[in-house]
Parts: structure tokens; sequence; C-alpha cells
């Protein structure tokens, strides 16, 4: 599949692969502990970024 933009340019998917890839792995690494800063119990702490990217 060629991806393009809407003048019909040809344009590289990898830096937004990139981005989204980076994305979800500092919510994954930072959002539990900031979590549980707030009070949130750890099972609801595991979950939520699973929640959030996968739903």
């Amino acid at each position: 599949m060629r991806w393009g933009n809407r003048f019909g340019t040809p344009v590289d998917p990898v830096p937004f692969l990139v981005v989204a890839a980076l994305g979800f792995l500092l919510c994954y690494t930072f959002g539990p502990s900031y979590l549980m800063a707030f009070g949130a119990e750890l099972a609801g702490v595991w979950a939520t970024p699973r929640w959030r990217f996968w739903r």
C-alpha cells in the first residue's frame, strides 16, 4: 500500500509509527507511577495504560 498526503505526494509512514510507539512506551512506563502518586490502586494502575491503548 502506498501512503500519500491529500496532494498525492508519497510520504513515509515510518515517522508516524515511531512517534506512536514512543507515545505508547512513555505512557506505559510513566503512567502507572503517575497514577500511584495520586492514590490509585495497583490493579487499576496496570490496567489503565492497557485499556487506553487497546480500546
